[in-house]
């Protein structure tokens, strides 16, 4: 009998009074997929995880007790096991390496003597992308089969020296142990999956509760205002705030308005436009998620300029697009090789990073009639609602977790697209 752990970054919501957490996208994953896969039966011995600390100094210095009462949504009976000591770097990568290595070859030894079959199930790389090089030794070291769930991984760096290429292979070590890769990207598995039995998920909504919320915004009604376009997330360079910005000036301003929302280290550009432009709204950084429904209750194109060449872009899911999808809004966007899955077709897209091709999809929006944008977002919407289902990609994922020979490939959802 196959017995499993679960390791990864989650934590229960007891937690984020107690430690001030901020909730990231990734948490909201985590907590979505252990509750699916709790519905469906699956059930870990324990759940690894780290409690959520920032750094020292960043943060003051802190030690925490491995003893943290709560559970994980699904699972209030399975033990919830913190790992590391304190928030001081190095020692809290080492700490959490350490602590690993002791629980996991402790729980490994009693499951081999009670006759059953130990294996780690591991949300990206581990609580940590740095755990990944730890847990590719300790499952060498104990023969331990592991499969890893990537979400994203952090990109090689620009030369074969350089500090951040050697981090990306220690990290990517655990891909080249993994029994079994599942990814949202289908880079990582055409590049680390080799003759790995393998999984492509299409996606994932992070936050299930606003993404089935999004599935009940009306559909956008049509007047005699400007066409609204919208740009809701961090304003960087790399998110393409700025060449939506560049495109903006590019096309028939008198017929669209643009509002942006977010926060980020481009935001005094975007303060500026906003004051130049009278088309252009900046909304700021939206705290609740009424405000965030609002904005897009109202925007009739929902836009994601994400660079394509970047090498962030290499092995990131656009998780926001799932946001997007969700809306019922037509969608203008990048681009970007975590969409392979998507139903491509009813969006606009553009392939190279320049503000002229982003510019030209914006006017293909603004020249698409009322009725064709509400139609195809309707589609993207229906799309979304049946392959972000939490449900449903639990099924499969537990499905391949226990499956010993089939390979499912890249084209899990090619036929469905067509």
């Amino acid at each position: 009998m196959t017995r499993w752990l679960f390791i990864g970054s989650v934590y229960p919501t007891s937690w984020e009074a107690r430690f001030d957490a901020q909730i990231y996208p990734t948490i909201h994953v985590q907590r979505s997929l252990l509750a699916a896969m709790s519905r469906k039966g699956w059930k870990p011995d324990a759940i690894l995880t780290t409690p959520p600390v920032r750094l020292f100094p960043k943060d003051r210095f802190q030690w925490f007790s491995n003893d943290l009462e709560g559970y994980v949504e699904g699972y209030p009976n399975t033990p919830l096991v913190p790992l590391g000591w304190n928030n001081l770097e190095p020692l809290k990568t080492i700490g959490i390496a350490g602590q690993l290595k002791r629980y996991i070859s402790s729980w490994c030894r009693i499951v081999r003597s009670e006759g059953g079959n130990p294996k780690l199930f591991v949300y990206n790389l581990g609580p940590t992308h740095e755990q990944g090089g730890f847990l590719a030794g300790i499952s060498r070291s104990l023969s331990l089969p592991v499969i890893p769930l990537v979400t994203d991984l952090d990109f090689a760096g620009k030369g074969k020296w350089s500090p951040s290429t050697w981090r990306f292979r220690w990290q990517v070590r655990l891909l080249d142990v993994a029994e079994k890769i599942a990814a949202l990207n289908p880079n990582v598995l055409e590049e680390f999956g080799l003759n790995k039995p393998k999984l492509h998920l299409p996606g994932i909504a992070p936050d299930q509760p606003f993404f089935k919320k999004l599935l009940k915004i009306p559909t956008r009604k049509f007047g005699t205002e400007p066409i609204t376009f919208l740009y809701s997330g961090s304003l960087n360079r790399p998110r393409g705030i700025v060449r939506l910005l560049e495109a903006f000036e590019r096309i028939n301003s008198d017929k669209v308005r643009l509002r942006i929302t977010g926060k980020g280290p481009e935001e005094g550009l975007v303060r500026d436009a906003a004051a130049k432009h009278p088309n252009i709204e900046y909304c700021g950084y939206l705290e609740t998620e009424e405000e965030r429904l609002h904005a897009i209750e109202g925007a009739d194109v929902l836009v994601n300029p994400h660079e394509i060449d970047t090498p962030e872009a290499r092995y990131l899911f656009p998780s926001k697009l799932a946001e997007y999808m969700a809306s019922g809004r037509l969608v203008v966007s990048s681009l970007l090789s975590g969409m392979a899955a998507f139903p491509l077709e009813e969006m606009i897209l553009y392939k190279e990073d320049s503000s002229e091709a982003f510019a030209d999809a914006m006017t293909k929006a603004v020249d698409m009639g009322p009725a064709k944008r509400v139609e195809k977002g309707r589609r993207t919407r229906d799309w979304a609602r049946t392959h972000f289902d939490w449900d449903r990609i639990a099924g499969d994922l537990i499905e391949f977790l226990e499956e010993k020979e089939r390979v499912i490939g890249l084209a899990t959802d090619a036929t469905e697209n067509k």
